[in-house]
C-alpha cells in the first residue's frame, strides 16, 4: 500500500515538479474505488502534478482520483507528504490531457491578469492591485 502521512515523511522518490506551477486554490474531494474518502484545499497545479492540503491523511504510494471543484477531476499518485497533511502528487494522464491542461491553466492565469488593474495611491512606493469592476 504506502505510507500514512502524519509529518515529514517523504517518499523514497522524491520528486520535483519540471513544469511552471500555477497557485490555485480551490476546494477537493479525494476519491478512492468510487468511494469519497478525503477532502482538502489545492495549492497549486502544474501539468505534470500538484500540491495540495487533506483530511483526514492520505497514503504516500497511492492513486486518488482528485476532483477540484470548478476545474474538473484528475487522477493522481502522491508522492509526498512533507507536512502534516500537506501532499505532493504527480498527475496520471496522456501528454496530450497534459498540453490541454497547461492551456486551460495559461488562459485562466491570463484571464485574472486581465482582470486586475493597477491601483495608484498617494504614495508612490505603494501600488495595489485590484479586480476591474465589469
Amino acid at each position: 500500500m504506502g505510507l500514512q502521512c502524519d509529518g515529514d515523511i517523504m517518499s523514497s522518490q522524491q520528486h520535483q515538479r519540471r513544469s511552471r506551477r500555477y497557485d490555485f486554490s480551490a476546494p477537493i474531494d479525494i476519491s478512492l474505488g468510487g468511494r469519497k474518502i478525503s477532502f482538502g484545499n489545492l495549492i497549486d497545479i502544474s501539468k505534470e502534478g500538484l500540491g495540495f492540503r487533506a483530511s483526514p491523511p492520505l497514503r504516500v504510494g497511492e492513486t486518488y482520483l482528485v476532483s477540484i471543484r470548478e476545474f474538473g477531476a484528475v487522477t493522481c499518485r502522491i508522492l509526498h507528504c512533507s507536512e502534516v497533511n500537506r501532499y505532493g502528487a504527480t498527475l496520471i494522464m496522456s501528454d496530450g490531457r497534459k498540453r490541454r491542461l497547461e492551456n486551460k491553466l495559461e488562459q485562466m492565469l491570463e484571464s485574472t491578469r486581465s482582470s486586475l488593474e493597477p491601483e495608484i495611491d498617494l504614495d508612490p512606493n505603494l501600488v495595489r492591485v485590484r479586480r476591474k469592476s465589469v
